[in-house]
C-alpha cells in the first residue's frame, strides 16, 4: 500500500517565516517535494524587495506558516 502524503503548501501560497529578528511574508514558487528529512516538504520562496528584485529561498515546511 503506498502512502499519500499530503503537502501544507502549494505553489501560489503567500507564507510567513523568520529572518533574522523579523517575520516577512513571501510567496511559494516551487514545491520541492517530501525531500527533506524524515519525508518533510521543501518549497522555495520568493521575497520581494521592491517591484524588480527578490530573494529565493529553499524552506522546511515546518519553518514557515500561513500568511
Amino acid at each position: 500500500m503506498a502512502t499519500v502524503r499530503k503537502y501544507l503548501y502549494r505553489v501560489g501560497d503567500k507564507v510567513t517565516f523568520t529572518l533574522g529578528a523579523r517575520s516577512v511574508v513571501a510567496k511559494v514558487i516551487e514545491d520541492r517535494g517530501s525531500i527533506g528529512h524524515g519525508g518533510e516538504q521543501i518549497v522555495r520562496v520568493a521575497m520581494p524587495f521592491d517591484t524588480t528584485d527578490r530573494a529565493e529561498f529553499k524552506l522546511l515546511a515546518s519553518l514557515i506558516g500561513p500568511a
